[in-house]
């Protein structure tokens, strides 16, 4: 097993605590997103996060810390370590970049790809091993991620200890028998969750682990059963989050009690419904019956293409017993799903759809600085940097449609905020979009 410090884990933990959820530095902007502040300090002309969208057209790749996203340029001159080149590094991987210039032109120096962390054979497990242990029941598999990623959806049979509560929780998680077989796991085979998790348990003794190292994504696009808890449904309904709850129940059974806002069909129907279900297949899809679970309707809806289908943990008896109540009454057989939208944004599409032959009634504003549209700006679009529009807004007509952009979607809400304040009638587009010299451009969704 490799070894990790402990002292230094302690720390790291103890300065993430500090940092949040983002460390800041440069101009105010994070630097440091989640779960890279678990390990790392702020440090100057460095940005630490996870890859999101790439442009061969701009050459630029958009690193994701927190809520915000950097968009940095690069070239052939950019050294990639740990990876063959840009295009190879797999999207939503850890990465640490170096850059010269400044937050609006920054250019990456070096990008360096976090890498799996290093296992013995004997203590790695394969997908095939988790899932013949799945099947028999014959370890004991702990899910070293936050437990609200636990509650959205784990491995079955799976219990919940995340690795930064490994000291609290151990003593009612981990099995007496020190010779009995754990397996942990936890988000990817670069997360130190489980591996750290492992070496913990190592030094108490426990001598019968294995990591998945694989973890959730893994097991997910195997198509392997997902199981979610009762509060994974609560928070989406507390939170108005847009989701599809099935019963699964005979007809009279759903009708006597059932989850508010599920949609009763029956699993022995299933297959009639197929173009009843939303058309976006991201959409959280959860399936339930009286106290256990329909593998074989899970297995249609991931058949069907919905990635995040889950079956919900003990059904409606684990509902209730989860803090959850019941209602009566003929429930709906029809499927409403509407994907959530911020108030005020405009679609990308809808955006792409009003730049061509634009109509007398919209107005594109870009928010951008005067420096950073020297670069390109969209046709016909008025340039009204963020820190102006307070003292410039009455350049702005207030007959028209505005659609206020910037290059990440951000200060474009900040313009949002400030203009329906002041009665004007106005959009934004929440989305990374990068502008070419000649007014083409490219949106990441």
């Amino acid at each position: 097993m490799r070894r990790f410090p402990l002292a230094a884990l302690t720390l790291a933990i103890a300065l993430s605590l500090v940092i949040g959820t983002a460390g800041v530095s440069l101009a105010g902007k994070p630097t440091v997103g989640a779960p890279c502040n678990r390990c790392h300090r702020i440090e100057d002309n460095v940005v630490r996060g996870t890859l999101g969208a790439r442009s061969e057209k701009f050459s630029t790749i958009n690193v994701e810390v927190g809520d915000l996203v950097w968009v940095i340029g690069y070239d052939s001159v950019t050294k990639v370590l740990g990876a063959t080149d840009v295009a190879s590094i797999p999207r939503g991987r850890e990465i640490a970049v170096t850059f010269t210039g400044t937050v609006k032109t920054a250019k990456a120096a070096t990008i360096s790809v976090k890498q799996p962390y290093t296992l013995p054979d004997n203590q790695r497990a394969d997908l095939a091993y988790m899932k013949e242990a799945v099947a028999k029941g014959s370890a004991l598999i702990v899910d070293t991620r936050p437990e609200s990623i636990y509650d959205e959806g784990h491995i079955p049979g799976a219990v919940s200890m995340p690795f930064y509560a490994f000291e609290r929780m151990r003593d009612r998680v981990l099995p007496r028998e020190r010779g009995a077989l754990v397996v942990f796991y936890s988000s990817d085979e670069t997360s130190m969750m489980s591996p750290v998790s492992a070496t913990k348990a190592e030094d108490l003794g426990y001598t019968n682990l294995k990591v998945f190292q694989p973890g959730m994504p893994a097991w997910k696009q195997d198509g392997g059963l997902v199981v979610s808890e009762p509060q994974y449904v609560l928070e989406m309904m507390r939170k108005n989050v847009p989701h599809v709850l099935v019963d699964l129940r005979d007809k009279r059974d759903a009708k006597t009690s059932h989850i508010p806002g599920a949609v009763n069909i029956p699993a022995k129907e299933l297959g009639k419904y197929k173009k009843k279900f939303p058309a976006e297949t991201d959409a959280p899809v959860v399936l339930y019956t009286s106290h256990g679970v329909d593998e074989a309707a899970f297995r249609t809806l991931r058949g069907w293409g919905y990635i995040n289908a889950s079956v919900l943990a003990g059904g409606a008896d684990g509902w209730t017993s989860g803090g959850g109540k019941l209602v009566e009454g003929k429930l709906e057989s029809k499927i409403t799903y509407e994907p959530a939208q911020l108030p005020g944004t405009i679609a990308p599409d809808d955006f792409e759809k009003i730049l061509p032959g634009r109509p007398k009634n919209v107005l594109v504003l870009d928010v951008r600085d005067a420096d950073e549209t020297k670069g390109g700006m969209l046709p016909g679009a008025v340039n009204i940097p963020l820190s102006e529009l307070d003292r410039r807004m009455g350049e702005l007509p207030k007959d028209k449609d505005i659609v206020a952009h910037c290059s990440t979607g951000i200060r474009a809400m900040m313009a949002y905020d400030t203009l329906r304040k002041n009665g004007y009638k106005v959009r934004y587009l929440n989305a990374v979009i990068q502008i070419a010299p000649d007014g083409s451009f490219e949106i990441s969704r």
